[in-house]
């Protein structure tokens, strides 16, 4: 069971290594491109962490797709059986591969 105390985000906000002072992330370590959606309903994770990351992802000029999902949660059908979502996701590999 997730310790209730790490659902506050500014705990969150505290160990991400999207927006510590550190990251993992460097454009120079060649970063692969990245596909992000994330519902702004989710109660698991903050969707503050995704725009947080793709904030990061576009100041290092690294590639990346965001579509953020109005009134999905966490793992949410409305993410993964979304035909425009995975239309998009499928366009951006594909590219993103060449």
């Amino acid at each position: 069971m997730m310790d209730p105390d790490t659902r506050n985000e500014e705990n969150f906000r505290k160990a991400s290594v999207y927006t510590s002072n550190s990251t993992y992330l460097s454009k120079s370590e060649g970063a692969p491109p990245m596909f992000l959606s994330v519902g702004e309903n989710d109660a698991i994770l903050p969707p503050t962490q995704t725009t947080d990351l793709v904030k990061l992802l576009d100041e290092l000029n690294i590639e990346n797709e965001f579509i953020p999902v109005p009134g999905a949660g966490h793992a949410d059908p409305k993410i993964y059986d979304n035909i425009t979502i995975l239309t998009k996701m499928f366009s951006f590999v594909s590219r993103s591969c060449q």
